[in-house]
């Protein structure tokens, strides 16, 4: 495995948005520095997002794009029309799986017996993550201690990803 500095933390962020926001929502790992770029439908044209232009036509579309827009605009043109040695590769949204296990380990980890019986009844079928939202809401005491398990897990996922593509990483917070 590929040993790599990375901001493990981020990438499982990433992973997190990309679920949130799904289709609009882009997050690429370099798989060479480290480095975390991501894009929103709003950031990068459609066009370029779908390769639907030449390398010539780039500079038209940068003169009609805000300021902000065209280093992303210039990086999505590297990583979406020109990263053949697949150099980025894309981050998964976190699993729904993968949530519901982290959601499931919590509460049976909860002492109080009875009180562990009923939020586990309430975490079955559909809705479920809804009504553990509306428990946490209910039970502020298990606040903190649900967003410690989750950033853990999170972070195993994010992990797991990183492996699963030959990355060994050397976990560096806020590494740019």
């Amino acid at each position: 495995m590929k040993k790599l500095r990375v901001d493990v933390e981020e990438v499982a962020n990433m992973m997190q948005s990309a679920s949130y926001f799904g289709y609009d929502f882009s997050a690429f790992l370099d798989t060479e520095t480290g480095k975390i770029y991501f894009f929103t439908e709003d950031s990068v044209p459609s066009e370029v997002r779908g390769c639907e232009i030449e390398e010539e036509e780039l500079p038209k579309i940068l003169e009609k794009a805000y300021e902000w827009q065209v280093d992303f605009i210039k990086k999505a043109y590297e990583i979406y029309c020109e990263d053949e040695d697949e150099r980025y590769v894309g981050i998964p949204p976190s699993s729904s799986r993968y949530a519901y296990k982290r959601m499931r380990d919590f509460v049976l980890n909860i002492e109080d017996e009875e009180l562990r019986e009923r939020v586990y009844e309430l975490i079955h079928g559909k809705g479920a993550f809804s009504r553990f939202k509306t428990f946490l809401g209910l039970h502020r005491e298990y606040l903190d201690l649900w967003k410690d398990h989750e950033e853990k897990f999170r972070k195993e996922e994010a992990l797991e990803w990183l492996n699963s593509i030959g990355i060994d990483p050397i976990d560096t917070p806020g590494y740019e």
